[in-house]
């Protein structure tokens, strides 16, 4: 009997094109003949049916490493995206756990198309799994907290929206819990840039009398559990926002560096934790190499630093460590409309890979937050051609690299041209394209493989 993923009606539509079906994404388990949860497909919602003991119907029996405790414990025969922590027990670390999350989470409405690195929106992203949100407020003025923007562009998304969608959320899914990942976006202001120092006192001021967030609130701990995080919102923000915040957690040393392994210090009212972030973003970041060099380098970093992670499991000092691994990042122009995306279509899917393949020993890895989560596939709006010749080959393919190689896929190609199959569709990335005569790149998609990722991060959690 293979687990099977439950997604919601609206997800359904959104993955109507996935790549792969949802069934061979997960492994195969045999529940028991006892597991009340194969009697009740839908599971436990709010944890309250069993207790830190060892014995609730979350997913680990064992002790709070975050796997199993030595033997092969019987899972449901159903997990639903919407309530797949519930299934998780009580006693697990936060820390070891292996949780998706999106970058610059609230951009699926951005109006501009180089801003966007989601498709779906923050309530749809919730009930497709996603648990860590990267969320970037800025200023209005320098009293007026403004909306979530990325970089110069605005989202229209406010806070008190994101944090009544999550609020919403967690009534419906009690079992469930929110991390924010929260930094001021500054860059909004391009020639005078409204200081810090402001941001901090209207942050502050919305978190104290937001009802959304007070009624949730977490504060941090390195050794915070997965039962006292449910119906929760945690909120890590890289501005340090003491004195007057009761919950939130600060940090500084941000690594976007090309290195993985560095580590910082995370500071709160609940005590210091250490915490490991990946975060190269650019190939500026990679000492200005090529795009090539960059998405070679970005996929080593991150599937280094689940390596990292799995070593963790036997080290004792670093028994809460949390991880912070993003797989986000750009290439060519980030004003381009396929910046993000082309790194997507090679980062998800090494992330994918290696979190399902025997080189991964570990069933935990921390926050892994990416582009196009939940997404398999995205249009590229470009103003390149594509011609397609009566051998089925394609040539103009705008992100096929002069070297010979799909940069997104590694796809072997002979100059400039995609060598495809009858049915329209390469193999390497699943480029598909109209075979009569020529097509404009606008009606040409690529996988980007967030779907296939979300769904190997959520099943890391089950697969030990």
């Amino acid at each position: 009997m293979r687990l099977r993923w439950i997604f919601s009606p609206v997800l359904a539509l959104a993955l109507a094109v996935t790549a792969c079906s949802g069934d061979s994404l997960v492994p195969s388990r045999e529940p028991s003949s006892d597991d009340p949860s194969v009697e009740d497909p839908s599971g436990p919602s709010d944890g309250s049916s069993g207790d830190s003991s060892g014995d609730s119907s979350g997913g680990s029996t064992g002790d709070s490493s975050g796997g199993s405790s030595g033997e092969d414990p019987s899972w449901p025969d159903e997990i639903p995206s919407q309530d797949w922590l519930s299934y998780i027990d009580d006693a697990t670390y936060v820390s070891r756990l292996t949780i998706p999350g999106t970058h610059d989470a609230a951009t699926s409405t951005c109006q501009v198309a180089a801003g966007k690195c989601q498709v779906l929106t923050i309530a749809e992203q919730l009930d497709a799994g996603v648990r860590a949100f990267d969320l970037r407020p800025s200023m209005d003025d320098n009293s007026t907290l403004g909306n979530i923007y990325h970089s110069i562009l605005d989202t229209g998304v406010s806070m008190s929206g994101a944090m009544s969608v999550f609020d919403s959320f967690l009534a419906a899914h009690p079992g469930e819990f929110v991390i924010v990942l929260m930094r001021y976006e500054s860059d909004r202001q391009i020639f005078s840039k409204i200081d810090e120092s402001y941001y901090k006192a209207a942050m502050r001021a919305f978190l104290s009398s937001d009802p959304h967030y007070q009624a949730r609130k977490a504060a941090f701990r390195k050794d915070l559990t997965v039962g006292e995080m449910r119906g929760k919102i945690l909120i890590i923000s890289r501005n340090d926002l003491s004195p007057d915040s009761s919950c939130e957690t600060a940090f500084t040393g941000w690594n976007h560096g090309n290195t993985a392994g560095a580590y910082t210090t995370v500071s709160g009212t609940g005590g210091m934790a250490r915490i490991f972030v990946q975060d190269m973003y650019s190939p500026a970041q990679n000492d200005d190499s090529s795009d090539e060099d960059f998405l070679a380098k970005k996929k080593e970093l991150v599937c280094a630093m689940m390596d990292i992670s799995a070593s963790f499991r036997t080290l004792d000092v670093y028994a809460n460590a949390w991880m912070i691994n993003y797989c986000s990042a750009y290439v060519g122009s980030p004003l381009s409309s396929d910046a993000y995306a082309r790194n997507a279509v090679s980062t998800n899917r090494a992330a994918y890979d290696h979190l399902t393949g025997d080189s991964n020993p570990t069933g935990f890895s921390g926050l892994i937050m990416m582009d196009y989560a939940a997404t398999s596939v995205y249009s590229l709006s470009t103003s390149a051609s594509v011609s397609v010749s009566s051998s089925g080959s394609v040539s103009g393919i705008n992100y096929v690299s002069s070297s010979g190689t799909d940069s997104g896929s590694n796809l072997s190609v002979s100059s400039t041209s995609v060598s495809v199959s009858s049915s329209g569709t390469d193999s390497g990335s699943n480029l598909s394209f109209s075979r009569s005569g020529s097509a404009s790149a606008s009606d040409t998609d690529f996988s980007v493989s967030g779907d296939l990722l979300l769904r190997a991060i959520i099943d890391n959690n089950f697969r030990f």
